[in-house]
């Protein structure tokens, strides 16, 4: 009888770790499971010029360097703007919010791909869609 009385606060111990454990676990989301940094690019759509080329270059210690340059409707490229900062990730670890009030703000992480979010931090739907989208270099 002794030797069960002292077993039972160590299998109470053991059962309550591993409850605990399960509730505490997360899963693989954009900012743990994929390997994100690096430079992304394309070209967005652009009402008054030919395009605008987006280089987005995204750090492991949460800075970036976005360059924009639109190339006129001669096809000459324009000054480039270039502007630095930081970014924080969402809660659920998928998209990233840029700190400045730049153009685009909002990103969907993707495996080697970024999807430009509208204003809403909605993914941008319609014809135009797969325009708004950075591919890793």
């Amino acid at each position: 009888m002794k030797k069960i009385a002292w077993l039972l606060p160590l299998l109470w111990l053991a059962l309550s770790a591993c409850s605990s454990s399960d509730n505490m676990a997360i899963g693989d989301n954009s900012q743990n499971a994929l390997d994100w940094p690096g430079v992304y690019a394309g070209e967005l759509p652009c009402g008054n010029c030919k395009a605008t080329k987006v280089f987005l270059q995204i750090n492991s210690d949460n800075t970036y360097e976005l360059t924009l340059r639109e190339e006129d409707l001669d096809g000459r490229d324009q000054a480039p703007t270039i502007q630095q900062g930081t970014f924080t990730w969402s809660k659920s670890g998928s998209t990233i919010t840029l700190d400045r009030k730049v153009w685009p703000k909002q990103f969907l992480v993707g495996e080697n791909q970024l999807f430009m979010l509208d204003d809403g931090g909605k993914r941008i739907t319609g014809d135009l869609a797969a325009k708004y989208r950075l591919i890793k270099d």
